[in-house]
């Protein structure tokens, strides 16, 4: 069958998934994605689709063809409509080479083995490259006066934390009252992977003595010994911490999420410093995390992997 224009599609298809898949190691993408467009086009074919004129069969067991192909394709009846249009089913998009349009393949290859044309996807090995989000600024005005807007010191203290010194909603939620520190002018955070310390600047220090008067005037008989109580977590049996609900009322009255005050700081610290070094021991990050935030603010330089310990 060696003329056969459904195998010559097919061989075409593989060559130029091949291509792409040489392309996508060197780090090539928009090569890449040209071949592998070239290689869907190919195998996706119409004459692979509905081709009557040849019925010989396909190359016997001893022919290294015979991996990709059926050993006796079947005549396809011109009055079956065949399983899905290349013209009117066109491919899916998805996030796929460089954050762009990748074509579903499924819907082709299921009708090629259908049609007995195909056996094996020329393109089951191709990988693509993952959309990685990159971390983005708040615009200016979206902070500014951001403060004012809030009514009680509790809510100010959680944005501050965040906005300030990048503590997570979970890392507010678990603060103690033995955890602050204010001769000292230091608050413990204790996390999984073990104690970050935070040493506070004169505001949040402040924004921390003005939220413990509160809590003696409100609820002095509280058993709560959390940082930031409610009134139904004040006198809960179960003594628990605030809800992501309560932590993120603040955040939703100034029209923000934590999560992006939380990127903001810390991106604004990466665009200052350039050192991923520096954001680990300050803010107690990751180290793969604060190289991803030091390579969106500076994506001009080229850091060294960081390797950590088991």
């Amino acid at each position: 069958m060696a003329g056969h224009p459904a195998q010559e599609a097919f061989d075409s298809a593989r060559e130029w998934a091949d291509r792409s898949r040489l392309a996508t190691e060197e780090g090539d993408d928009e090569r890449a994605q040209r071949c592998a467009e070239r290689a869907k086009a190919g195998a996706a074919s119409r004459e692979m689709l509905a081709d009557d004129r040849h019925t010989a069969s396909y190359p016997t067991a001893a022919d290294p063809r015979s991996a990709f192909a059926m050993t006796a394709p079947r005549r396809r009846d011109p009055k079956r409509p065949p399983p899905f249009s290349l013209t009117t089913d066109p491919p899916c998009p998805r996030t796929g080479i460089a954050g762009g349009a990748e074509w579903s393949r499924g819907p082709y290859f299921r009708a090629l083995k259908q049609q007995r044309i195909v056996f094996n996807n020329p393109m089951a090995d191709l990988s693509s490259t993952p959309h990685v989000r990159v971390p983005a600024p708040l615009l200016s005005d979206r902070l500014h006066g951001a403060l004012e807007r809030l009514d009680t010191p509790a809510a100010r203290l959680i944005v501050t934390l965040v906005a300030i010194h990048a503590l997570k909603t979970a890392d507010v939620a678990r603060l103690q009252l033995d955890d602050a520190d204010l001769a000292h002018h230091t608050l413990t955070v204790r996390r999984r992977d073990g104690i970050h310390t935070v040493y506070l600047d004169q505001f949040t220090a402040m924004l921390i003595t003005a939220r413990l008067a509160e809590r003696r005037e409100r609820r002095p008989n509280s058993p709560n010994r959390r940082l930031i109580i409610t009134t139904h977590t004040a006198h809960h049996p179960a003594r628990p911490r605030l809800s992501y609900t309560g932590l993120r009322a603040p955040f939703e009255r100034i029209g923000l999420k934590p999560r992006e005050v939380w990127a903001d700081r810390v991106l604004d610290e990466a665009r200052q410093t350039a050192d991923p070094v520096h954001l680990v021991r300050l803010f107690g990050l990751h180290p793969h995390t604060a190289v991803k935030y030091v390579h969106a603010a500076h994506p001009d330089k080229a850091l060294p992997r960081i390797r950590c310990a088991n």
